[in-house]
């Protein structure tokens, strides 16, 4: 009876997590602390037992390590003990997902959590957005920044785009059978939260969005037995996207901004412009960031020392704009090169790499999906230097590499017996 009470206090601070999970700060973090005291508690008494079973769990479990080796050598520790703090969830959620806490029915519930979470988000936008037309009469309140009120655009479409996913694995589960009129509902929230995604107009973001749900729906519809009729669902519910999205473009279309920058003969080493836009800032931003790599090339400039280190080389280069607003790289593999030099950079790809080789050999198309985002994701920001990217990318890293791990071990006695 304690032993069902104690899980049921789990699951629900744990899916309560899950819901609260697009809400960003400080909500998350309430919810996330309240898990983590439980569980450690149990912990404690002898409760929950932890064993890292899953090898793929130690890849993040070595990118923290190498965070406090960082703190060796770094110059300012009080910065260093920030970082090291926020990036503990590389070092939690491998630790709570080798426990036996952790159950695979927990998870799927959790998954249907984060989508509610998500599709509460999307209705606080648009009612917030929706309030300051009326207020104000300008159409720009759901466009872009001024449409997300919490979280930064391409992490709230990083968000929409693993629910979309989540939603389609239910869709193409045919292990249980759903009600037409719920899978009718589940295609309008689809259609619902890919509206978010263009009103939200991050450019990286929408594309890596839009290649995976093709990708997971295109491999899902062809091992599927109702090919045909998938196939014509797909490509109507694909027109009607096609729709929205070029009505949504002839409004305000920020990809012209990408049209303009490359027609532009611009010299990326001045630095001496006042204003630049998203585009525009992103190249010399990375110019100054590989400068600092190339002065600490094997183990960089240590845990706490990146904002310091940029902002020399921002200052030394007269990149004043650059300066003032203290930004990091907008590229995960610079700012981990920057911190961690080459061998940062070889243990983030690892880390990113390793799991999509076996998430491909296994077929976890979910999985596939999620390392292919974050790859890509990093190209244009620090997803993993924000709350929002760090918590999203730990907790979900660890649930499809327990879940590729459980599909692996359930083929062994069926290959045995062959």
């Amino acid at each position: 009876m304690v032993q069902e009470k104690r899980a049921l206090i789990f699951n629900y601070l744990f899916w309560l997590t899950g819901f609260l999970l697009p809400f960003d700060q400080p909500w998350i973090n309430y919810a996330l602390g309240l898990l983590l005291l439980f569980f450690v508690v149990q912990w404690l008494t002898g409760k929950y037992q932890i064993k890292i079973q899953n090898p793929l769990l130690w890849l993040p479990l070595s990118y923290f390590l190498l965070h406090c080796i960082g703190m060796l050598y770094t110059q300012s520790q009080y910065t260093g003990w920030i970082e090291l703090s926020a990036k503990s969830s590389f070092l939690i959620f491998p630790l709570l997902f080798s426990s036996n806490a952790i159950s695979r029915d927990i998870i799927k519930t959790f998954k249907l959590f984060f989508i509610a979470g998500s599709g509460i988000i999307c209705l606080y936008n648009l009612l917030l957005s929706f309030n300051q037309y009326i207020q104000h009469g300008n159409m720009s309140a759901f466009y872009y920044v001024a449409f997300s009120k919490g979280m930064h655009v391409q992490y709230l479409t990083i968000y929409l785009n693993l629910a979309i996913l989540f939603i389609l694995e239910i869709l193409f589960d045919t292990s249980s059978q759903t009600k037409p009129i719920k899978k009718a509902y589940w295609v309008l929230l689809v259609l619902f939260f890919l509206v978010n995604i263009t009103l939200l107009a991050s450019r990286l973001a929408t594309v890596v969005s839009y290649a995976t749900i093709l990708f997971y729906t295109v491999v899902r519809i062809i091992s599927s037995p109702n090919y045909l009729r998938y196939s014509i669902l797909a490509a109507l519910f694909a027109a009607s996207v096609l729709i929205i999205d070029y009505f949504a473009f002839k409004k305000i279309n920020r990809f012209e901004q990408v049209e303009i920058f490359l027609k532009e003969n611009t010299n990326y080493v001045d630095f001496s412009k006042t204003e630049y836009n998203s585009t525009t800032l992103r190249i010399p931003l990375w110019i100054n960031a590989y400068e600092v790599i190339q002065r600490n090339p094997l183990f960089g400039v240590g845990t706490g020392d990146v904002k310091s280190s940029l902002d020399s080389m921002y200052l030394k280069n007269k990149f004043t704009y650059a300066h003032q607003n203290h930004f990091n790289p907008h590229n995960q593999y610079l700012q981990t090169g920057v911190a961690f030099g080459l061998t940062g950079i070889s243990l983030l790809m690892l880390m990113m790499l390793i799991p999509l080789y076996y998430a491909i050999r296994n077929r976890h198309y979910i999985f596939i999906a999620f390392q292919c985002i974050f790859l890509l994701n990093m190209l244009t920001e620090s997803i993993l230097e924000r709350q929002a990217g760090i918590i999203l990318f730990c907790l979900f890293y660890a649930i499809f590499s327990s879940e590729y791990v459980a599909a692996a071990l359930k083929t062994v006695p069926e290959q045995n017996n062959t």
